[in-house]
C-alpha cells in the first residue's frame, strides 16, 4: 500500500476524485495517507466484513452521477467495479493502470 500512497500523492492535484471500491483498500489508504478519498457504492451493499463497522457516512460516496474533475483514481483489490467504470467511461478515459503486490490496483481516468 505504501508504493500505491506515494505515487497517488505524487500524482494528485486539487481537482482529482480518489475512489476506492472496497472499504478494505480505503482503511489501508487512510491508515497512509491524509488525502481526501471515498469509498464508491451509490447502492449501499459493502459487505460488514470489509470492516464497515469502520467507517462513517462521510467516508462514502453514494452519488451515481460523478461531475467533472480533471482526474480520478480508482484503487481497488483483485478486479475492477465493473458499474464503476460504466460510469466513469460516460465522461472520462482511463490513462494508466498500475499493479502493486497483493492484487492491488490503482487506474487513473482523466476528463474526455
Amino acid at each position: 500500500m505504501e508504493l500505491l500512497v506515494a505515487q497517488v500523492e505524487e500524482l494528485n492535484t486539487e481537482d482529482t476524485l480518489i475512489f476506492h471500491s472496497h472499504a478494505y483498500t480505503y482503511h489501508g489508504f487512510d491508515l497512509y495517507s491524509d488525502l481526501e478519498s471515498k469509498v464508491y457504492n451509490p447502492e449501499g451493499n459493502l459487505p460488514y466484513y470489509e470492516g464497515l463497522a469502520a467507517l462513517v457516512e462521510d467516508d462514502y460516496y453514494k452519488e451515481t452521477e460523478i461531475p467533472a474533475h480533471e482526474q480520478i483514481f480508482v484503487i481497488y483489490l483483485w478486479s475492477p467495479d465493473s458499474e464503476l467504470t460504466k460510469t466513469l467511461e460516460k465522461n472520462y478515459q482511463k490513462t494508466d493502470n498500475y499493479d502493486y503486490h497483493g492484487n492491488l490496483h490503482l487506474e487513473i481516468w482523466k476528463l474526455k
